[in-house]
């Protein structure tokens, strides 16, 4: 049986300087499986027998984490993209194919392909050209994903992408903005002003969990890429980024569906920023990696409403010296019907 769920999420943002606004109110609605009790399965689909299966994705802006395993059994219930699932999963965006083949329980493979257009302008960013290229974004992924049994899996991913000027490297949601391929140009004399870069980029990534018990579940994951930026500088430079996490979720076991959480982790960051630099292109040194913590803890009421209060802190997140920290609070009702 199918429900709908309907989401109401409130958020109140400290900065340093204890400034408060409100964020965002949304309240979208869809339609869901019923969640089950005990550890959810880490796959977003489920496949019978041994067939490959080809999955033809058509709706723009379909992302790897809607058709591949992420391999985090409590995707969903944390408030921020970087906690719920790798961060490799986000690179890459829009229409294409997926292959999916479950060689026996323990192994299965991913593969596919994903394209969207290149955005034509940036708002109050400019775009590089793209040194040549007229396509726009690409991203191409193959993973194996092994699950030795019902309480643990790790996954190793490789995506290779191009992802255009204008176009987040992470899709924005992650990752400082530097990484996100925004660059400080600075010409002496005539003007200072920050542009969007082309990427070709090689990611590895690695995810996985643990179910020690009934009441503990760790969650696991790491990111490494390789970045050549395009068409701004006078010669091609690698970029080395980095980002890596931990979850530790704790079902309580007396209320059947309460569920507290801490991740802590380094959202991806570039690492080698010293080395992208010329006499008109300047990234800002790292001073420190982003620092991300988050705990949250969602109380369920009745059988069809949960609050889940959320904080959220991130040091650095823009990578820039200077920027202040975010501190986000959050508290998110849902209704399922």
């Amino acid at each position: 049986m199918v429900s709908s769920i309907c989401q109401l999420m409130v958020s109140v943002t400290n900065s340093v300087f204890l400034t408060i606004s409100i964020v965002s109110i949304a309240l979208p609605c869809r339609s869901v499986e019923p969640v089950q009790s005990g550890i959810e399965s880490p796959a977003p689909t489920t496949l019978s027998g041994h067939e490959p299966r080809v999955i033809e994705i058509n709706t723009p802006g379909s992302v790897w984490k809607d058709f591949v395993p992420t391999l985090n059994p409590y995707a969903g219930e944390s408030l921020s993209l970087f906690s719920e699932q790798n961060s490799i999963y986000a690179v890459g965006s829009g229409t294409g194919v997926v292959l999916d083949y479950q060689f026996n329980p323990m192994l299965r493979f991913s593969g596919g392909y994903l394209e969207s257009p290149a955005p034509s302008s940036d708002g109050d960013f400019n775009l590089v050209p793209d040194a040549g290229f007229s396509i726009g974004n690409s991203s191409g992924l193959v993973q194996i994903t092994m699950t030795p049994n019902e309480n643990s899996g790790v996954g190793i991913t490789y995506v290779k992408a191009y992802r255009a000027a204008g176009s987040p490297l992470f899709g924005g949601n992650t990752g400082t903005v530097v990484v996100n391929n925004v660059i400080n140009v600075n010409i002496p004399g005539i003007f200072t002003r920050y542009v969007t870069i082309p990427q070709m980029i090689d990611v590895i990534g690695v995810s996985g969990y643990y179910q020690f018990n009934p009441q503990f579940s760790v969650n696991i994951f790491g990111t490494y890429a390789s970045s050549e930026y395009l068409g701004v500088l006078d010669s091609r430079p690698n970029g080395e980024i980095w980002g890596y996490g931990l979850g530790l979720y704790f079902p309580d076991p007396n209320i059947k569906g309460n569920l507290g959480g801490l991740v802590g982790g380094v959202q991806p960051y570039l690492a080698n920023s010293s080395q992208i630099s010329s006499s008109n292109a300047i990234i800002p040194p790292i001073i420190q990696p982003p620092v991300h913590l988050e705990a949250f803890y969602k109380y369920q009421l009745t059988d069809n409403i949960t609050i889940t209060p959320s904080i959220l802190w991130i040091s650095n997140p823009m990578q820039p010296v200077g920027i202040s920290d975010n501190v986000v609070g959050t508290i998110r009702t849902r209704f399922t019907f």
